[in-house]
């Protein structure tokens, strides 16, 4: 028989892999705007539409390739944003709850 704690567990698991994906794309697109911004500077990005092509990884829409020394800048960028946009939508909740739970509970 599954206690109060492990039906918990059970029934949050499936939002693992759906915050993982989601947080995947949003630090991909994000990821790429920064790592433009912190190249070419901000008015590549958002004046002269300056874009990595998606469907050619390293590509920018000009056609420039990127350099191989700076892949590993665009990954690293990528995997730290995915790993704040995680931790964000996994404890973001748990903390405006418990912060509006202590405003509520301060107002009564």
């Amino acid at each position: 028989m599954q206690t109060a704690g492990q039906k918990k567990s059970t029934r949050l698991i499936w939002f693992v892999p759906i915050v993982f994906i989601v947080c995947g794309a949003l630090a991909n697109i994000v990821g790429d705007m920064v790592f433009i911004c912190m190249i070419y500077g901000p008015h590549a990005y958002f004046d002269d539409g300056l874009r990595i092509a998606k469907h050619k990884p390293y590509t920018f829409s000009t056609g420039t390739v990127l350099s191989t020394n700076l892949d590993f800048l665009g990954w690293f960028i990528d995997a730290i944003l995915w790993l704040g946009f995680v931790v964000l939508c996994t404890y973001g909740p748990k903390i405006i709850s418990a912060k509006s739970r202590q405003f509520m509970l301060r107002r009564a």
